[in-house]
């Protein structure tokens, strides 16, 4: 058998240890199929597929495994790598990563992809599901996902938004009021308002009227933002009607808070209205009214309200209940017969005068109210109600 140029040879000894072989290993680079040695060194900086890697060629060129050198470290594995246990990726400063050279990098789990990282994102072939529930979050109040896109539905215990956009509907919050901008709200179900207390619908422009009924105007049932309702058809109640305010039949007639039926005429008195004074027909103007004069059996309304105004349309009560005011330093009593007075005031006595004919056309109604003027030269304003001959 030829003698290996490689090996270099010892003479041998008695009783001495023989030195390891492997030592003798010249680096000339001579090929091999196996290299059975137990120490020894590879001197040459390997730079061929087919070189040996030596330790130093390692750490300084492809991998730090003690994790405190800033140069960039790299494994690579041309086939990918497979983890039987589990991989840890461990740096004590920066962050570390797994950087795949394509843009179509995968992660594989028994075998199967489950994350594909590509150009556009992250791919993901299963569902993400906590070990923990109702413990993570995604992502934290300083640091947001900018979009969510889904086919599916969602399941909250609870969703809060800033604003929510329904396929180009927008509503919005802004302290408790949700506002749906320039669309509308369609249900085919119930609307169903539970708070207790008012302005639980509250329009807050000029148009913002709430109507009930096909919109166009002429069959709705309106609200408008002032408060007034409006209805364009009939009106069927199967209960009471209650209000505290005044009922507007139209521009012309109402039912006054008091319980009395007023109507608008024009003041033509020549100076504003004062609440309670009596009035009648005025003989040169159609539609109006002026005071009426000194035991006038011609009176059939009282002034519904104090207004600084002229010849402008006022309301008059001529019917029901109403504060007539009386003549100065006169208390009415309730009970007493109420009838013209001096001009524009109405008088009161405890009993109807004498049977006549000029008394009976000068009653205007009867006290419900006592009451007595304010100071020397007043009037007092007393309740009564209407009634005219």
């Amino acid at each position: 058998m030829a003698k290996n140029p490689l090996i270099r040879s010892y003479p041998k000894r008695v009783n001495t240890p023989q030195p390891n072989k492997s030592a003798g290993i010249l680096d000339d680079h001579a090929i091999r199929k196996n290299i059975a040695t137990k120490e020894g060194t590879i001197e040459h900086v390997p730079t061929e597929d087919n070189h040996i890697l030596n330790k130093k060629a390692g750490d300084d060129s492809y991998i730090k495994v003690d994790g405190t050198s800033t140069t960039t470290a790299e494994i690579p594995f041309a086939e990918g790598i497979k983890v039987s246990e589990k991989l840890t990726i461990g740096i004590t400063t920066g962050r570390p990563t797994i950087d795949f050279a394509d843009t179509s990098g995968q992660i594989f789990v028994d075998g199967n992809p489950r994350l594909f990282f590509v150009s556009t994102g992250t791919l993901v072939r299963e569902s993400w599901v906590p070990e923990t529930t109702n413990s993570y979050d995604l992502g934290t109040s300083s640091l947001k996902w900018k979009e969510v896109w889904a086919t599916g539905k969602g399941t909250f215990g609870e969703l809060q938004v800033d604003t929510l956009n329904l396929n180009g509907n927008v509503i919005s919050d802004s302290t408790g009021t949700i506002s749906f901008a320039d669309e509308n709200l369609t249900t085919s179900g119930q609307i169903k308002l539970s708070k207790v207390g008012a302005n639980i619908i509250t329009a807050t422009n000029a148009n913002g009227d709430l109507r009930l009924g096909a919109g166009g105007g002429t069959n709705d049932l309106k609200i408008g933002f002032n408060g007034n309702v409006d209805i364009f058809e009939n009106l069927t109640v199967g209960g009471d009607v209650k209000t505290t305010g005044e009922i507007n039949c139209n521009d012309k007639v109402k039912l006054t808070p008091e319980g009395g039926v007023a109507i608008r005429l024009t003041n033509r008195t020549g100076s504003g209205t004062v609440k309670g004074k009596t009035v009648k027909a005025d003989p040169a103007n159609d539609d109006s009214v002026i005071l009426t004069g000194a035991n006038d059996d011609e009176c059939f309304g009282v002034f519904y309200e104090t207004l600084d105004v002229g010849a402008t349309e006022v309301w008059v009560v001529v019917g029901g209940i109403a504060d007539v005011l009386f003549d100065p330093d006169h208390s009415p009593a309730r009970g007493d017969w109420a009838g013209s007075g001096t001009a524009g005031f109405a008088r009161s006595q405890a009993s109807p005068p004498a049977l006549g004919i000029a008394a009976h056309f000068e009653e205007i109604g009867h006290v419900i109210q006592s009451s007595s003027p304010g100071g020397e030269g007043q009037s007092a304003l007393a309740r009564c109600v209407l009634h005219f001959n």
